[in-house]
């Protein structure tokens, strides 16, 4: 383990996708790349744009509702995803 961990810090790319030969450093990202490769199976119930993944889907349908999810607790600024919340904390610091 200790073994794997060292290697992910220095950038060794130990799982390769078999599509298209495209490595990682963390088992758990190989399994989330390959769905670019998949067809596209998650509808919007909006509009039927379709995605790869639910994740995805789930994020875009905030653009029908205008939901939110993530607010800022310094400004009450509201993100739909949380990695562009904590980008946007920042600039509070």
């Amino acid at each position: 383990m200790i073994y794997r961990h060292n290697n992910a810090l220095r950038g060794v790319r130990l799982y390769t996708c078999s599509m298209c030969g495209m490595g990682f450093t963390q088992s758990s990202h190989l399994p989330r790349h390959q769905l670019v490769h998949s067809e596209k199976c998650f509808v919007c119930s909006e509009c039927e744009k379709s995605f790869k993944s639910n994740d995805v889907r789930q994020i875009h349908q905030c653009t029908h509702t205008g939901e939110r999810p993530y607010t800022c607790s310094v400004c009450e600024k509201g993100f739909t995803q949380s990695s562009n919340l904590l980008r946007h904390q920042r600039v509070h610091k």
